[in-house]
């Protein structure tokens, strides 16, 4: 987000529903600005992307050959992950595997929909391992199908 705020996102689940809640109402709307103290002269040195006019985003022109970022909403509704020589996806909370071997929608997300799209554009892409933020270890694609069909 521009504003640089901090967002709570909703639960998928009742118990990360009742947590997300109560962590909304501590905070009551006092969330952590990140870009407040920045001038407009720092402002020349940064990239914003609108991800309603990228589906996909390569980084190679910055010097980062292979990499491209993605727009996979579901966990938050700005939500990117990094796409590794078009075969591996760094996909943040988009999904989990925590504590099992196989994966999982993450505890916490704002539209459980676009979740699922963002699940079904990956596996489309073709991207043979997914690497979660909260995760032991990788996903891969074929395991992620088998979830995805006990989902829908």
């Amino acid at each position: 987000m521009l504003t640089g705020e901090k967002v709570i996102p909703n639960g998928f689940y009742k118990f990360s529903k009742y947590i997300s809640k109560k962590l909304k109402a501590k905070s009551s709307g006092n969330f952590q600005k990140g870009f407040e103290n920045l001038t407009e002269e720092y402002f020349k040195y940064v990239n914003f992307l609108d991800f309603k006019d990228y589906e996909e985003f390569s980084l190679n022109k910055y010097g980062f050959e292979n990499l491209k970022l993605i727009y996979t909403p579901g966990h938050s509704k700005d939500s990117i992950s990094l796409v590794y020589n078009d075969d591996y996806l760094f996909c943040g909370d988009m999904v989990q595997n925590l504590c099992f071997k196989y994966p999982l929608i993450p505890l916490f997300g704002d539209n459980i929909e676009e979740l699922i799209s963002s699940w079904k554009k990956a596996i489309e892409k073709g991207y043979s391992r997914f690497y979660p933020a909260t995760s032991k270890s990788y996903i891969l694609r074929e395991n992620l199908i088998k979830k995805l069909e006990k989902y829908e």
